[in-house]
């Protein structure tokens, strides 16, 4: 998207904001990115709704957000000292596969998937879909809640897991890479390859004494009650805490029986 087709306006509370629309086909995800934001609050808007940004060293933003087909209007709002962006971009993605899809093409992957593994996890009803800035492949993000840490009432116990699926169609054959923690049999691989190859600061990637940390992959329940995300994300994130829960005491009753 051209940046002379954006348009510059002011918000309230000290925020700017850069706008166009766009018109987008069915089956993809939008790319937003901005330029030349340094020291700045920043955001993006699809439509009526906000969307964090993803930023990085030097003013850079970016998100990326499934959409329906149909024209929408898209922006970054800033809060600072910067009168607009230099740069601004919105780009489609097509996504051709499921996850549904992803599995039936690789039932040996979705085996070891903790989704698939109802004894020791509980699935949440939402799923990220994104694109890391610059590269082909897609990124699935499943959330599901452990429940043996959620049942060891445990300060700090990782009761919320984030792991990934990748999807590149620029393979041949087309790569489904499953990025997990879990030391579960079979074909995956490590977060700490995950980070390695999407690098920092991506889905919280970084690197801490020679070693790769990933934010985005395991929460406690104090960083669920602060993780910035949407409404229906959180939403989604709590049923399944609730669920996980229900099922922990009717397991445990059973065990009493």
């Amino acid at each position: 998207m051209a940046d002379e087709s954006w348009n510059t306006h002011t918000l309230a509370d000290g925020w700017r904001e850069t706008s166009t629309m766009i018109f987008a086909p069915s089956g993809g995800v939008l790319e937003l990115y901005a330029e030349g934001l340094p020291d700045c609050e920043i955001r993006f808007l699809v439509d009526d709704g906000l969307t964090a940004a993803r930023t990085q060293p030097g003013g850079v933003a970016y998100t990326n957000r499934p959409v329906r087909s149909g024209r929408h209007r898209v922006a970054v709002q800033w809060r600072g000292l910067i009168e607009r962006p230099t740069r601004c971009i919105a780009t489609f993605h097509f996504i051709t596969r499921t996850l549904a899809d992803l599995e039936r093409e690789a039932p040996d992957v979705a085996a070891v998937m903790k989704k698939n593994n109802p004894a020791g996890f509980v699935l949440c009803d939402v799923l990220i879909l994104s694109q890391p800035p610059g590269v082909a492949y897609q990124v699935y993000g499943i959330f599901t809640v452990d429940k043996k840490q959620l049942a060891s009432g445990r300060a700090g116990a990782p009761v919320l897991k984030q792991d990934f699926l990748v999807h590149d169609r620029t393979t041949k054959p087309p790569e489904i890479t499953y990025y997990t923690g879990f030391p579960a049999p079979g074909p995956h691989r490590s977060i700490e390859e995950f980070c390695a190859r999407v690098g920092e600061p991506h889905y919280g990637c970084e690197r801490v004494q020679g070693r790769w940390r990933c934010k985005d992959h395991h929460y406690t329940l104090e960083d669920v009650a602060r993780m910035q995300v949407e409404p229906g994300i959180r939403s989604a994130i709590g049923a399944g805490i609730a669920r996980a829960r229900l099922e922990i005491a009717g397991e445990t009753s059973r065990g009493r029986a």
